[in-house]
C-alpha cells in the first residue's frame, strides 16, 4: 500500500488504492459499540420526516443511508465526500429500504449548498484529516436552518493508551501514532469550534474505543508504528512486539481512545 490509514484518509484518491481504506472502514464500523454509538448520535439530529440532512465526509455512505431510513419519503439526505471512489462504493451500496439519499462530490471547507438548506448537519471522524477543522465547522452550521443542529464526532488522539513494555518505548509508540494525524487534538477542540461558530445549546459527550487484540488495526498499528521506532533508532522494538502478541493472544493486552460528540442548536 502507497499511504498509511492514518495518512491516507486526507486524500483517499490520491493513494490510488481504496480497498484498503474501505476495509479499515467496513471494519471499524462494524464493531457494536461503533455501531450502537452511530445510532445514538442520529436520534440526536432530530431528524423527522420530510427532514433535510448532510453527512460530510460520508466515505462508504452507510451514515447518510442510516440517516434517509428516518427523514421518509419526501425527506432528502445527501452524503458529500472529497473521494470519487469512496462516492462510487456508497452509491453501490444502497438498498431498497434506503429513503432519499444522494453522494455528491465536494469540499468540507465549501459546501456546494445554499445557506440554511438543511435542518441538521453531521461529521464523524474526519475532521481530524482536514486542513481546516473550524472553517468546516462554520460551513455546517452555514448550511443548518436556524433551530437545526450541528454534531461532530471526532478522536483526541492524545488520549490514546496502550499496553505494553518497557513504559518509555510504549510512551514513544503512543506519541508516534498522534504525530500521524493532522489535527490529533480535534476531539477536545470540537467544542470550541462549536462555541465560536455560534452555536447554542452545546452538548459534549465522550466515548472509548476500546481494543483488546493489539495485533489488528482498530485505534493503533503496532506493527506499523514498530517500524517507525525502528526508523527513530530505538532499541528494544522487537521486545516490544513480542510482548504485545503475547499479551494480545492472552487476553491481557488493552488499547484505548476517547472520541467526543459534540452538538449545538442553530440560533
Amino acid at each position: 500500500m502507497n499511504a498509511r490509514i492514518e495518512t491516507g484518509f486526507r486524500d483517499v484518491d490520491g493513494t490510488g488504492e481504496t480497498q484498503p481504506f474501505a476495509d479499515y472502514l467496513g471494519h471499524v464500523n462494524s464493531i457494536e459499540s461503533v455501531a450502537a454509538g452511530k445510532r445514538t448520535r442520529a436520534a440526536l439530529l432530530g431528524l423527522g420526516d420530510d427532514a433535510h440532512a448532510i453527512d460530510v465526509g460520508c466515505g462508504l455512505g452507510d451514515d447518510a443511508r442510516a440517516l434517509s431510513r428516518l427523514v421518509g419519503p419526501r425527506g432528502r439526505v445527501v452524503g458529500v465526500d472529497a473521494s470519487a471512489a469512496m462516492l462510487e462504493r456508497a452509491r453501490a451500496r444502497r438498498q431498497a429500504e434506503d429513503g432519499p439519499v444522494e453522494f455528491i462530490a465536494g469540499d468540507a471547507h465549501q459546501l456546494p449548498f445554499d445557506t440554511d438548506s438543511f435542518h441538521a448537519a453531521r461529521v464523524e471522524r474526519t475532521l481530524q484529516h482536514l486542513d481546516d477543522p473550524a472553517r468546516v465547522v462554520g460551513e455546517l452550521v452555514r448550511v443548518t436552518r436556524p433551530g437545526g443542529i450541528v454534531l461532530a464526532h471526532e478522536p483526541d488522539w492524545g488520549t490514546l493508551v496502550c499496553t505494553g513494555r518497557p513504559p518509555a518505548l510504549v510512551r514513544a509508540m503512543l506519541a508516534a501514532a498522534e504525530t500521524q494525524i493532522r489535527h490529533p487534538w480535534v476531539g477536545r477542540e470540537l467544542t470550541g469550534m462549536f462555541v465560536d461558530a455560534g452555536l447554542t445549546d452545546v452538548e459534549i459527550v465522550p466515548e472509548v474505543l476500546l481494543q483488546r487484540d493489539l495485533e489488528i488495526d482498530i485505534v493503533i498499528d503496532v506493527p506499523l508504528l514498530a517500524t517507525d521506532l525502528r526508523a527513530q533508532r530505538h532499541q528494544g522494538v522487537d521486545e516490544l512486539l513480542a510482548a504485545t502478541r503475547e499479551d494480545s493472544r492472552a487476553g491481557r493486552a488493552v488499547a484505548a481512545l476517547t472520541l467526543f460528540t459534540v452538538y449545538g442548536r442553530v440560533p
